[in-house]
């Protein structure tokens, strides 16, 4: 046969084999992948084909239907209907505008009184697997527990380092604020207009121990309120939380009227106590007014301050104790320089101040309360139970007397390593470079007590979720944490500016050389109080708050006040300081506390998680 007959038999053939023309006429009918796209009404009318679970999701098969993507009006001569399918009464097209409502895959909405689901939607659901047994767009199962629309990272609980973040800086502003009352007492004068600055430092100093007293009370209470409310946000029982409420309630009142009576009893006995009648008159005027206003003032802030940090928004308590500090020094200028009230206005100014967080942290609880209690009616919650249990004050005092007592511990041991140093010779000269060192070792930690303030509420919300796998890794980030802070940003600044600020702190020659000498020992120092000032608190976030407590005593009593004796005593036969052997014996106390507390913790969070 020749060439040319071949090629003319084989000519009908290709002809035959050509693929037949599936696109309608009309705009797209040459755009292919345009037709595919066309949102709207073309891929209204798309009909998927049944999918498999082998099948990509990339490569679904799709299979236009007839009369589709033509943009002509409709019923034009020789032209199908675009809005009609075969066997269907005409679309709608206009309720295609309509807001569409979600329902689940497979019950086509009629089980919940909405509209039926629409064919590319019924199409999903059974490539889904709605109706059988996977599909090509069946859901991987790595995705399980992510809400349609939402990013894995909005989903993902707060964790440690973001928690921290905001109350940094807060406990930095509020150390430096701390500064305001004896610079504004340094330039009180009395009626005849003598100086007396230093008979109001000399009385403020008086005051410190009974303020810490306070501040131990209150974040005793506030740690053992924290701790059960974030236990029962975790666990989901609206009804404890209302019980706690109202327990911390009856708390807070009596711990009004103890401090009443307390302030009572410095205006009374002031005098007697002491002989410098301008430090008696000072100190009587600052501690009654600060003690007094500081039980209608602190103590009610509690509450409100307690629900936000279970909440878990620590950007609110940050913001809380901003406006304390600036209304503080607002009001201070005013009184003092304005009103010429003297110590009474700075304590004055004190108590107000705090009025401010209070507001600001009442306004944010009762926001996070409603967010609660609406999420609660959505999920058909059970009832707040009436009446008031013994329970709740149990348990808020059984994480509150333990957490405060550590306090007291803390201020016994500062006390202590005092009378140690008193009794040296040249005891001015080591205690004043104690004192520096002192002071910058607690503004150096404040990141570390932000962080185990953000631990407790993080600790007791998991814990009570049953989360213990998540409670040991974020203490594990807490610490790596911790441990880089003081590594990475501890270490140069006190080696680079230490020296310096010993020499701005330090009148005498002696005292400055002494205060030099002792900045090495920061980085070890913040090093070994990690786990100390950290993690402490996850002891009360679990509810062992006595296990807490114990820690606190051996570091105390136990390892660093013997530890600071022997060191004194030890350093002049190793040609040292004794003060430098004293800060030797105090850094190898916090260490050796902090890891019996390591080996406590890792005990207390071994195992599954509960009910696992």
């Amino acid at each position: 046969m020749a060439e040319g007959d071949r090629r003319s038999d084989l000519r009908p053939l290709r002809r035959r084999r050509r693929r037949p023309r599936v696109h309608p006429p009309g705009p797209h009918a040459r755009r292919p992948a345009a037709f595919e796209r066309l949102p709207g009404r073309g891929r209204r009318h798309l009909r998927p084909l049944p999918g498999r679970p082998h099948l990509s999701l990339r490569r679904r098969p799709r299979m236009p239907v007839r009369g589709l993507g033509s943009a002509r009006p409709r019923g034009a001569a020789g032209l199908p209907d675009p809005t009609r399918q075969r066997g269907r009464p005409p679309l709608d097209l206009a309720a295609r505008r309509r807001p569409r409502v979600r329902s689940r895959p497979g019950d086509g909405g009629a089980a919940q009184g909405m509209r039926p689901r629409p064919l590319l939607g019924s199409a999903r659901a059974a490539a889904r697997g709605g109706a059988g047994a996977g599909g090509a767009l069946a859901p991987d199962p790595r995705l399980a527990g992510r809400r349609e629309g939402v990013s894995a990272a909005a989903d993902r609980p707060a964790g440690i380092l973001r928690l921290s973040a905001p109350l940094v800086a807060s406990f930095w502003l509020r150390s430096a604020f701390a500064w305001i009352d004896p610079i504004f007492a340094h330039h009180l004068t009395d009626a005849a207009g003598r100086p007396i600055g230093d008979e109001s430092l000399a009385a403020i100093g008086l005051t410190l121990p009974l303020e810490f007293l306070l501040i131990a009370v209150w974040v005793g209470t506030s740690n053992g309120l924290t701790s059960r409310l974030a236990a029962a946000l975790g666990a989901g029982d609206g009804a404890e939380i209302e019980r706690l409420k109202r327990a911390a309630g009856r708390i807070i009142v009596v711990l009004c009227a103890v401090f009443l009576v307390f302030a009572a009893a410095v205006w009374a006995g002031a005098r007697s106590y002491l002989d410098e009648p301008v430090v008696a008159t000072q100190f009587r005027i600052y501690a009654s007014v600060l003690l007094a206003g500081s039980a209608f003032t602190s103590f009610w802030s509690i509450l409100p301050d307690s629900l936000v940090k279970a909440h878990q928004d620590t950007r609110s308590t940050m913001w809380a104790g901003i406006l304390s500090s600036v209304t503080n020094a607002a009001l201070n200028t005013v009184f003092v320089f304005g009103f010429g009230w003297g110590i009474f206005g700075i304590a004055f100014s004190t108590v107000l101040g705090r009025i401010a967080g209070l507001v600001y942290a009442l306004r944010r609880a009762a926001w996070h309360e409603r967010r609660r209690r609406q999420a609660a009616s959505a999920a058909a919650a059970a009832p707040v139970a009436d009446g008031e249990e013994p329970g709740p004050i149990r348990a808020i005092l059984a994480i509150a007397v333990p957490s405060g007592l550590a306090y007291v511990l803390m201020a016994l041991e500062s006390q202590a390593v005092n009378l140690i140093l008193k009794g040296l010779p040249e005891a001015a000269s080591r205690l004043a470079a104690w004192s520096i060192f002192d002071r910058s070792l607690r503004f150096l930690a404040m990141p570390l007590i932000a962080s185990g303030v953000a631990l407790l509420p993080l600790v007791a919300h998991r814990w009570g979720a049953g989360d213990r796998a998540g409670v040991r890794r974020q203490v594990r980030v807490a610490s790596l944490a911790g441990v880089a802070y003081a590594v990475v940003l501890v270490g140069p600044v006190a080696l680079v500016v230490g020296p310096w600020l010993a020499e701005q702190l330090s009148e005498a020659a002696r005292t400055a050389a002494l205060a030099r000498a002792t900045m090495p020992f920061l980085p070890p120092a913040v090093l070994a109080m990690v786990p100390i000032l950290q993690l402490r608190s996850a002891f009360d976030g679990i509810g062992r708050a006595r296990t807490g407590l114990r820690v606190s005593f051996v570091r105390s009593a136990l390892l660093v006040v013997p530890l600071v004796l022997a060191g004194s005593a030890l350093a002049p036969r190793l040609a040292w300081d004794p003060l430098l052997g004293a800060c030797a014996g105090f850094v190898l106390g916090l260490a050796l506390a902090s890891l019996y507390l390591l080996i406590l913790l890792r005990s207390a969070l071994r195992g599954p998680r509960p009910g696992a």
